[in-house]
């Protein structure tokens, strides 16, 4: 468990409109990081995020769950924050779902404030986000860092499994259980103390990886176990990078590498591919990173050269703390914050997703912020520890949203911001962002393609002063409307303009510092 402030994180979204970037979250000095993300393979439009909030000790900690089920139009609260009635703190949230849409949730439960007190605990909702209850825990004086994997095939023999893969007083274990949620067994997992992670297979196999982190280098393994998760088939090495866990302080106190396992589970020409994910250092200079990815097609025994990701192969640049997804498809999604358009010395960051049809031999990247930020003002105000440990793109066959934690108002707050992504191939490119908030909701601008008058729906939990800019493709504005007083409630803005047939930018702004941007189209 860290001991680092995250706090509140909600999606803003609209499936009617287009748009760059804008802040998912807005709270008063507290810093947005470290979140889980899931879709329901279900029912799409059921997206969920748990996320931790600030905490000073254990004993304080606590997360936030909300839930969509329109693609994130409008967002709920559950009030589940990760604690039962006899627990003191809780953090480490991640969520996986089962082949009928129950969504389970692992976490830490302290029992009292000290570290021999955490226990990893399964927590599960049937209704797709909003209410939920115990089903499992794992009873060890010590965990740490779980991760969380079901098998989903309904033709694998191990059809409904739930694995757990965590930090224990044991080292790093793997855990089985049957989808009746009885103990089948617990396995070590060799070579590794620290952020393990685990998938699943089409055929049942269960993948893990992680990385020696008490040594230097730092060294990067994946394994595979067969029968259920109780067979260790193989533990192989993948590659290793200078440790440089509590020196690299233009990224963050306590830098992780982001060491995440991905597979493509679809019929695609890749089928069964193995993607792992991580951060290393540049041949040309320790302190500073890249994004490599590697790939297995014979079940994790060998593996691709390690390759950039990104398009920059300059030295002297930071790019660093990947997420990474294989959509319905086949496609390989990868994020990551990048300086590259920044003189070295320089902290402004940026924040990329890029995109590969290929089986992750080339990607197209796309940057998804409009504005940098100061990674230097997110490292404080993610109390020396940066953006957290981890954070998690998601995908639907058409649709990639990307989340990152955002710092670029330079006040000393983190903001998680989104951006949903066109992945048709050719890719259209960024069609949609904004700032995880409850609060304010646009849920529709027509018509499209618009005319001399734009509609734009508003749904406001609270009153705001709101005003409006039409920009042009460049962000430079082109028209700027007034300020105008909205109470609680349901409104719809009427835009006047007089713009030329074209694509332009509509971005609303309250007298909150939120904005959203949206894409349109003028006949």
């Amino acid at each position: 468990m860290k001991n680092v402030i995250h706090l509140i994180f909600l999606v803003l979204a609209t499936t009617l409109t287009y748009a760059q970037d804008a802040p998912l979250t807005m709270t008063d000095d507290l810093a947005e990081a470290e979140f889980h993300t899931v879709i329901n393979p279900t029912d799409p439009n059921n997206i969920v995020v748990a996320t931790m909030h600030g905490f000073e000790t254990i004993g304080d900690s606590y997360f936030s769950i909300y839930y969509s089920t329109d693609f994130g139009v409008s967002w709920d609260l559950s009030e589940f924050q990760g604690k039962y009635p006899s627990d003191e703190g809780t953090g480490d949230p991640v969520m996986s779902f089962d082949n009928a849409g129950n969504l389970y949730l692992c976490h830490l439960i302290a029992r009292d404030n000290e570290i021999s007190g955490v226990f990893t605990v399964l927590s599960r909702s049937t209704d797709k986000g909003k209410t939920w209850e115990e089903v499992y825990e794992f009873e060890d004086p010590f965990t740490d860092k779980p991760w969380l994997a079901i098998d989903q095939n309904p033709s694998s023999p191990h059809f409904g499994n739930i694995y757990i893969i965590d930090v224990t007083s044991l080292g790093v274990s793997l855990i089985s259980i049957d989808s009746e949620l009885n103990f089948i067994d617990i396995v070590s997992v060799p070579d590794v103390d620290h952020l393990p992670s685990v998938i699943v297979a089409q055929n049942g196999d269960v993948f893990t990886s992680g990385m020696k982190w008490i040594s230097d280098p730092v060294e990067f393994y994946v394994h595979r176990y067969t029968n259920g998760g109780k067979d260790l088939v193989s533990s192989v090495p993948l590659a290793q990078t200078p440790d440089y866990t509590f020196d690299v302080s233009d990224v963050s106190n306590r830098f992780q590498f982001s060491p995440y396992l991905a597979i493509d589970n679809t019929n695609s020409d890749y089928a069964g591919r193995l993607y792992f994910t991580f951060t290393s250092s540049e041949q040309d200079g320790e302190r500073f990173f890249d994004v490599l990815q590697l790939y297995s097609d014979d079940e994790g025994l060998t593996w691709s050269p390690a390759k950039q990701v990104h398009s920059n192969l300059d030295f002297h640049v930071q790019q660093y703390y990947p997420s990474s997804y294989v959509n319905p498809e086949g496609v390989v999604l990868v994020d990551w914050y990048d300086r590259k358009n920044y003189g070295e010395g320089s902290n402004l960051t940026d924040f990329f997703i890029g995109i590969s049809y290929n089986g992750g031999e080339d990607y197209t990247e796309y940057k998804l912020n409009t504005q940098s930020m100061d990674f230097t003002q997110m490292v404080t105000a993610g109390n020396s520890f940066g953006i957290g440990e981890y954070h998690q793109l998601v995908a639907t066959e058409e649709t990639a949203i990307s989340f990152w934690s955002d710092g670029r108002m330079n006040d000393g707050d983190l903001n998680i911001y989104y951006a949903k992504i066109d992945i048709d191939d050719p890719i259209s490119g960024v069609f949609e962002s904004g700032l995880i908030q409850k609060d304010i909701s646009i849920s529709n601008i027509y018509p499209l393609p618009a005319s001399d008058i734009i509609h734009v729906d508003l749904d406001l939990e609270k009153g705001y002063t709101i005003d409006y800019e039409i920009l042009d493709l460049t962000g430079k504005t082109i028209l700027k409307g007034p300020k105008v007083d909205y109470s609680k409630g349901k409104h719809t803005m009427e835009l006047k303009n007089v713009l030329a047939p074209g694509n332009y930018i509509l971005k609303i702004n309250t007298d909150t510092a939120y904005f959203k941007s949206m894409q349109f189209v003028k006949s």
